[in-house]
Formats: C-alpha cells, sequence, structure tokens
C-alpha cells in the first residue's frame, strides 16, 4: 500500500510520460520536455487553455495545457505565423493532443477502477477550448488543497513552448493507493493515432 505521496508521484509520472509521448509523434519539431524548478508558473501573458478530465469512482484528473496560437502552430507544423488556416489547425492540434492524452489516462487507469470484480467506466469530458481570464491569470497552479494536488511541466520546441498540468483529486484512498507502476498501463503511443493535416 502507497503512501499519499507516494501515489501522487505515481499519477504524476503517468500523466507526464503519457502527454510526452502523445504530443511528439503528432509534430513536425524535435521536441523535449523539462520540469520547471518552481511550479508557480507565470501565467499572466495573454494565452488559451485547453483543458479535459478523466473520473471515476477513485480519482479524478484534469489535464490542462496552456498556449499561444504561435506555440501550438510551431508544435503542429514548424510555421509559427498566424494565418486564418494556421490558427485553426493550430487549436484544433492542441484540442486533438488533450483527446489522446485523455484517451491513455483512460486507458491506463482502467485496471484500477473496479468494484467486485467488476470494471467501472471511466468518465472523459470533450476538450474545453477558451481563452486566458484574469482568474486563469491569477490561479497559481502549486496551490493545493485536501484530496487534491497539481503538477506542472512544460514540453519545449526551439523558442516555444506549452505548459501543460494536471489537477489530480483522490476521490477513494483505499482504491488509489493501489495503484503501482505494475498495474498503471501505458498505452503504446501509435495506438488511435490521428493524422494531423
Amino acid at each position: 500500500m502507497n503512501t499519499q505521496k507516494e501515489t501522487y508521484d505515481i499519477i504524476e509520472n503517468f500523466i507526464q510520460n503519457t502527454a510526452s509521448e502523445r504530443l511528439p509523434r503528432k509534430s513536425a519539431t524535435t521536441v523535449h520536455r523539462s520540469e520547471p524548478n518552481d511550479t508557480s508558473i507565470d501565467l499572466s501573458y495573454e494565452h488559451w487553455i485547453s483543458s479535459i478530465i478523466v473520473a471515476s469512482n477513485a480519482v479524478k484528473i484534469q489535464f490542462v495545457v496552456h498556449y499561444t496560437p504561435e506555440a501550438a502552430s510551431w508544435f503542429r507544423c514548424g510555421d509559427s505565423s498566424l494565418t486564418a488556416d494556421n490558427v485553426r489547425l493550430a487549436h484544433d492540434h492542441i484540442r486533438e493532443f488533450c483527446n489522446l492524452t485523455a484517451g491513455a489516462i483512460k486507458r491506463g487507469l482502467q485496471n484500477l477502477c473496479t468494484t467486485e470484480n467488476k470494471p467501472i467506466e471511466l468518465m472523459v469530458t470533450l476538450p474545453d477550448q477558451e481563452p486566458s481570464s484574469e482568474f486563469v491569470a491569477d490561479y497559481t497552479l502549486a496551490k493545493e488543497k485536501e484530496n487534491q494536488h497539481c503538477h506542472v511541466f512544460k514540453i519545449h520546441c526551439d523558442d516555444f513552448a506549452l505548459v501543460c498540468a494536471s489537477t489530480i483529486n483522490i476521490l477513494d484512498w483505499n482504491t488509489a493507493n493501489e495503484i503501482s507502476e505494475d498495474n498503471i498501463e501505458l498505452p503504446p503511443a501509435d495506438e488511435f493515432d490521428i493524422e494531423f493535416l
């Protein structure tokens, strides 16, 4: 049985690895990831937010991507110019990145969401996409609440970066603490791949 910190660490690493595997294979440019030293990242600049939720009886995870259209376009095709087509396709690229990441998180956690040996369906919302607001700009990603933990990391490409954040809410510690690196499954990165235009 894990400690609460061990449970959070396992889920955090799983989400970060899952997201990192999903985006690079969709991008035309070389990508590397790095974690900021301070998780209270400055998001006061004008940007966009794409978010999606995966939830079960034991855990609820919100995965969020903070990005500018220029960065999203660069990750998509190596061109940061903001033509009408580039902007539309850049937003689509990030939304699909959220879909692919959430789908992989759902698959990875499926083995843990059972009751009386019967699987419980994990729910995945549609991705939500909106401009940043004053509330978001003032939000400290490192802020913790009871049974909630935030994790932040960046995915870099040349001079551009996406800020990814996951908020993990534990709803059932007895089930969540059974999570281990042996029973959390990372689906192959090319599963459910979608061709980007």
